[in-house]
């Protein structure tokens, strides 16, 4: 997931989607049986730019154990080079995983999984103007 820093350098080498992001079509692009199956997606907000992407694979390996595949391997690289949020799913175990800012988090919990989506996807809450305002009322 995008974030401050482009990822148009990966994108650009990858399937172009420029596609409304929803559950269905993240399935299908997953799918085993598809072209698209391998390598990542990258959403920049709630659109999917490009599919089949190619992420830098992490030279470090002191936070990844010898079980640990090319996947987690890539999102760790690309969250050493970009403020990107990288979200994976193992493929054998179906757990989650979330790398950023070089930092890959194992096993994450459902309900934390959820929590940092909504606060991804739910914009700040506007703040109420009081109409009132003290300062301008004594300069009067």
């Amino acid at each position: 997931m995008e974030n401050e820093d482009s990822l148009n350098e990966y994108a650009t080498k990858a399937v172009i989607l420029n596609a409304q992001f929803s559950s269905e079509l993240l399935e299908s692009i997953f799918a085993t049986t598809t072209p698209l199956h391998d390598g990542a997606v990258i959403m920049r907000g709630k659109f999917i730019v490009a599919a089949a992407v190619i992420l830098p694979l992490s030279e470090d390996s002191s936070q990844l154990g010898r079980a640990i595949g090319t996947r987690h391997r890539a999102a760790l690289g690309l969250s050493q080079l970009t403020d990107a949020l990288i979200i994976v799913v193992s493929e054998e175990s179906g757990k989650i995983s979330i790398a950023r800012e070089g930092v890959i988090t194992r096993g994450v919990k459902i309900d934390r999984f959820k929590a940092i989506l909504r606060s991804l996807f739910t914009p700040p809450p506007e703040k109420i103007r009081n109409p009132f305002n003290f300062r301008e009322w004594i300069r009067q």
